[in-house]
């Protein structure tokens, strides 16, 4: 039997096992750090399938590394499953209908992404032990993805140094392995004014207003938007705007701001250049600015290899076999929405088939699926997964779960998240997972090449973690 077909088999035969866990998951919709129920379950899992678990992860409960094998080469595969605040949504229908308002939601797809990833890695380790294959293959168990950087802080910590490969995924609207160009590198840092409250009509000269500071620094803030380059983002948001009382000369605020950039020189400029901004604030103001960087995440460095490997597997295991329900189901939440984003949808399969005509292009995007080869471009993205791509060689793997256009953080990639579409795709990326790492763990050309590749993605450049030094995980107090 070929590697292909055996490893099809594998992930078909326990699929039953890693479908169950993205259905729990999806249930217990848990956020960034908290994600207790969620970590359990994938531990008991991996444990009860031969797995050794280390939970023993540098200030974060959540977190953990299963492993099979023993010696190099050690391949890590990634695993995420936080959710996303304020996202509940009933699963399978096609309007936005909340089973409990204000509460948590998949809208990521994570609970797919984590039990896909289990479930490669359970394919390789069956596949090492019927054919005595030499080395390492670990699942690594990452909480808070979403505005938490937990692999940010456990590559900090040393828990990659070790690793030859590391391989993740993220459900999609395409399939691709991504080149990472477009992913953006994140610093978020908070910033707080102090001023000297008073009676804003009897005595307001008293007064010194913290809130003023951070209009200010707003103000600032969107003048040097024309001044940064294009590629950049810089959002914020009020954690404290001084109050609710307008008699009252607001003595504290607070805002978050988060940079973005596609090289981590950029982004450090930027947001030094945004610091700039609070002390101008302040000074203006006479207030008292201090501020504190709580997260951070590089950009993704895809090293070549892995992504020819990614592309070259991928290519085995599609088109993906929907049926004709699936299809009609996914159909339904295309037909909810918006066509904004068609122009640059129809630009990403044009560049990937430029041989065909503008009305092939079309009747492609109009599929309910997307259910071929085609890199999504424009659409700017962070991870945390950058960071392990600094200091290992490896990639990222793109596999449609929802329709091309369906937006991420939405209510509709709640509803489709327990979908047996969804899980075809979850399915697919596992496939191409185990095929690439074992690709890499029996072919040291194969390996040796992709160090050289990932050294030349580097280009003389080393890595510098976005985060301080005495940042535990979780820690937003200031």
């Amino acid at each position: 039997m070929e590697r292909k077909d055996e490893i099809e088999a594998l992930v078909e035969e326990n699929s039953a096992v890693f479908e169950d866990v993205s259905d729990q998951i999806w249930g217990f919709a848990e956020m960034c750090y908290q994600e207790k129920q969620s970590a359990e379950l994938q531990k008991k899992v991996l444990r009860e399938l031969g797995f050794t678990v280390n939970d023993q992860i540098k200030g974060m409960e959540t977190a953990f590394i299963a492993s099979y094998g023993e010696g190099h080469p050690i391949i890590a595969i990634l695993g995420e499953y936080d959710a996303l605040a304020g996202l509940n949504q009933e699963a399978d229908c096609t309007e936005h209908k909340p089973m409990e308002p204000g509460k948590p939601g998949h809208g990521c797809g994570h609970n797919l992404l984590g039990a896909g990833s289990m479930c490669a890695v359970n394919a390789v380790k069956k596949y090492m032990e019927a054919h005595n294959v030499k080395g390492t293959i670990r699942y690594y168990g990452c909480p808070a993805e979403e505005g938490g950087s937990a692999k940010t802080f456990m590559v900090r910590d040393g828990y990659f140094k070790d690793c030859d490969i590391e391989l993740s995924w993220h459900p999609a609207q395409f399939n691709y392995g991504w080149d990472g160009e477009d992913c953006l590198g994140t610093y978020n840092i908070l910033f707080k004014f102090k001023g000297i409250s008073a009676h804003a009509a009897a005595c307001p000269q008293l007064g010194r207003s913290a809130l003023d500071a951070c209009e200010l620094m707003n103000v600032g803030v969107n003048y040097l938007r024309e001044h940064v380059i294009p590629e950049a983002r810089i959002h914020y948001a009020y954690l404290n705007a001084g109050g609710t009382a307008p008699n009252v000369v607001p003595a504290e605020a607070m805002l978050s701001y988060v940079i973005r950039a596609p090289k981590m020189g950029a982004m450090y400029e930027i947001a030094d250049r945004v610091i700039k901004c609070a002390q101008g604030a302040a000074m203006m103001t006479e207030t008292e600015m201090s501020y504190k960087v709580v997260s951070g995440t590089s950009n993704l460095m895809s090293t070549k290899a892995v992504l020819d490997r990614f592309n070259a597997n991928l290519d085995k295991y599609l088109p993906i076999p929907y049926t004709p329900e699936e299809l009609e189901y996914a159909q339904k939440f295309k037909d909810t929405l918006d066509k904004s984003d068609e122009k640059r949808l129809l630009h990403c399969i044009e560049l990937t088939y430029p041989e065909k005509s503008s009305a092939e292009i079309r009747a492609m995007y109009e599929e309910p699926m997307a259910n071929w080869y085609c890199p999504e471009v424009g659409n700017t993205a962070s991870t945390d997964a950058g960071d392990a791509s600094w200091v290992v060689p490896g990639c990222q793997l793109h596999v449609a779960c929802y329709p091309a256009g369906l937006p991420f953080h939405s209510w509709q990639m709640v509803a489709m998240g327990k979908s047996s579409l969804a899980k075809k795709g979850m399915k697919t990326a596992a496939k191409v997972l185990a095929m690439t790492a074992l690709d890499f763990m029996t072919d040291p050309a194969l390996l040796e090449q992709a160090k050289k590749d990932y050294l030349a993605k580097l280009d003389g450049e080393t890595y510098r973690c976005p985060l301080p030094d005495d940042l535990q995980p979780g820690d937003k107090s200031f």
